[in-house]
């Protein structure tokens, strides 16, 4: 029992150094605020930029049509790589000091490697009834590729959220009952309490957006990090049970996210969501015969009956990228400066492992050896 709470203890702690805060102009009512943060939407409208009100939340609506050809996600972004897009915005998605910002931030060439130009078109959120989430839609005009990234759990112990983040970590990650899919209608299975309910309470409006850009051709990434990674696989299954968009344009991809339900739903979700891809850090021990992954993707305990969607694939943690060595610009939070003291297997977890690992560090299908993860 005190080697468990040992455990969530510090999977609390490597999550909650990083800093995140509301878009201003979603910040006049924090614990109301229901839907889209895209202000204004008859201003935006007429002043040419591309928003419908659609019920009583504004969303964004493509002038470009790209049904046909309806080529893949990988035709689309030509030399980039979709996970690179996928992690660098779910990344930035914990950095939303002011709407639209990632604009900026998609300019760090080092980590977006010819991938273009993105712009953020919509931004969801919803603090109240014990949930805390927030999404950010991005989309490449260009290329007809959008994204929607889930921020991980509130980490703003450092900006006077204190009760709020408590209350994320209480309501979200901890919330790990197992409780019937609900996410559409003949969804099979039980999942994450906590994490159900932190997307059902953004499901309706969100799903409306994706499915504008679905009608206009885009192909689809959902994405997220740590908590966000979690979020994403019910997201996407719900685009393809609930709302109806063709399972080829929708693609997943997880980072350190928790297991989200058991091995009926993990069954079920792939015969709707083909195209996943959950990305967990590793390193080795004693000459490598022993593997350790990143702690928080090895929560709730296959033990008590929860599972990761497939496929796993594995980034090898290297020591340098635990804190943050290399910030993207125009980012402001930032780690700790203690953050490489942390154990590995918690450090392992922090976003520049897996952003900077994907682009220098060895990927693998399995590992093999000895390994203190219960589950591939």
């Amino acid at each position: 029992m005190q080697a468990t709470s040992a455990y969530l203890v510090l999977v609390v702690f490597i999550v909650t150094t990083a800093v995140a805060t509301l878009p201003e102009h979603c910040t006049e009512d924090r614990a109301l605020f229901i839907g889209s943060c895209v202000p204004d939407c008859e201003s935006k409208s007429s002043a040419g930029q591309k928003y419908q009100k659609i019920g009583d939340t504004c969303f964004f609506v493509p002038d470009g049509n790209y049904t046909s050809p309806r080529t893949s996600l990988q035709n689309r972004l030509g030399s980039c790589k979709p996970e690179h897009v996928a992690m660098f915005m779910a990344w930035v998605a914990y950095d939303n000091v002011a709407g639209h910002f990632i604009s900026k931030s998609f300019t760090d060439g080092k980590r977006m490697r010819g991938c273009g130009s993105w712009k953020v078109i919509n931004e969801f959120h919803y603090e109240r009834d014990g949930a805390n989430t927030h999404a950010i839609v991005a989309v490449n005009e260009k290329s007809g590729v959008a994204i929607v990234t889930f921020r991980g759990t509130e980490s703003s112990f450092f900006q006077e959220r204190t009760e709020e983040a408590f209350h994320d970590w209480i309501n979200s990650n901890f919330h790990y009952k197992k409780e019937p899919c609900s996410l559409a209608s003949g969804c099979t299975g039980q999942v994450h309490g906590g994490f159900q309910h932190g997307y059902k309470v953004i499901a309706k409006n969100l799903e409306t957006q994706m499915k504008v850009l679905a009608d206009s051709g885009y192909q689809l990434i959902f994405a997220g990090h740590s908590k966000g990674g979690s979020l994403a696989p019910l997201s996407a299954y719900a685009a393809v049970a609930n709302a109806k968009i063709p399972s080829d344009m929708v693609s997943m991809f997880g980072f350190g996210g928790a297991r989200v339900g058991d091995k009926q739903f993990v069954s079920h979700y792939s015969n709707f969501v083909r195209n996943t891809y959950l990305f967990r850090t590793y390193f080795k021990q004693l000459a490598g015969l022993l593997h350790e992954t990143d702690i928080v993707s090895c929560v709730p305990l296959a033990l008590m009956g929860f599972h990761h969607v497939k496929q796993v694939k594995y980034i090898e943690c290297n020591s340098k990228y635990i804190g943050n060595p290399e910030p993207i610009p125009n980012l402001s939070f930032k780690l700790p400066d203690v953050a490489h003291l942390i154990p590995k297997s918690a450090g392992c977890h922090y976003h520049q492992a897996y952003m900077d690992g994907l682009l220098t560090e060895k990927i693998s299908d399995h590992i093999s050896f000895f390994r203190t993860d219960d589950e591939q």
